[in-house]
């Protein structure tokens, strides 16, 4: 069984996709299980809506005002259809788990050892363990994928993986390239990192991933207008790289 913890909403894709569809070719898609930690609601995507988007080909900016609850549950979708775009089971995407209820967007030692340990107790220590790298710049990232080391380690975990986000590259330590093994597994890792650009106000969808880290994802059909506080009118245009990360179809890897 291979378990994904997951800090944020848009890690799965944008730093453990082709790991993930490596797991799904070993031990098939039913012993795939990604697990949740936070809400997601620290993103700087709800207020970039509340002032408006306007996204590629719109002629129009769109804003919503989105309560926490409405931009978690937004966030929630884009997670779940990209992890069904990876061909990873609806039953074994965990919003929680039977000891652990999802914190928010930062969280501290003492929360990620609980939530690793919740995961131990869930799965086994003969579960596979993969998770953000203990050396990722991002404290939130680096903060559980210490927790996993610490708490897998005391615990006796058999296998702990864990994954540097491309677009945090070069890293300082020496990393293992896992790339994308076949054409199919790198158009699922497209069709996936594409869920979170989805624009569909009456279907609760708001592109949360690509207008909270257009840099992350990449690629021309990101371009959006962000408006700037004194109203549309002085909007922002944010044009990511040409060449989205995702493209690269690889996942950085050590143990």
């Amino acid at each position: 069984m291979h378990v994904y913890l997951v800090p944020h909403q848009d890690d799965e894709v944008l730093s453990m996709a082709p790991a993930i569809r490596r797991s799904i070719f070993e031990v098939g898609a039913a012993n795939v299980h990604l697990v949740l930690m936070s809400t997601g609601e620290g993103s700087g995507a709800r207020a970039a809506w509340a002032l408006g988007i306007r996204p590629v080909g719109a002629p129009a900016f769109i804003t919503h005002t989105l309560s926490l609850a409405q931009f978690s549950q937004a966030r929630d979708r884009e997670f779940r259809a990209s992890a069904a775009a990876l061909n990873v089971p609806a039953r074994n995407v965990h919003l929680s788990l039977p000891s652990w209820r999802r914190v928010r967007e930062s969280y501290s030692d003492e929360q990620a050892s609980t939530f690793i340990n919740a995961a131990i107790d869930r799965f086994g220590v003969q579960a596979a363990y993969w998770t953000m790298s203990d050396v990722d710049p991002s404290v939130d990232h680096s903060r559980l994928g210490a927790a996993l080391r610490r708490e897998g380690t005391r615990r006796g975990v058999a296998r702990m993986t864990f994954c540097y986000p491309p677009y945090q590259l070069p890293a300082k330590i020496r990393l293992t390239r896992l790339p994308a093994r076949t054409l199919a597994d790198r158009r699922q890792i497209r069709a996936a990192a594409s869920e979170y650009g989805v624009v569909n106000p009456a279907a609760g969808r708001f592109a949360v991933g690509w207008v909270s880290v257009p840099s992350a994802f990449g690629g021309k059909a990101l371009e959006f207008t962000r408006a700037g506080r004194s109203g549309a009118r002085k909007g922002r245009k944010v044009s990511p790289p040409k060449t989205a990360l995702f493209d690269s179809q690889v996942a950085y890897i050590h143990r």
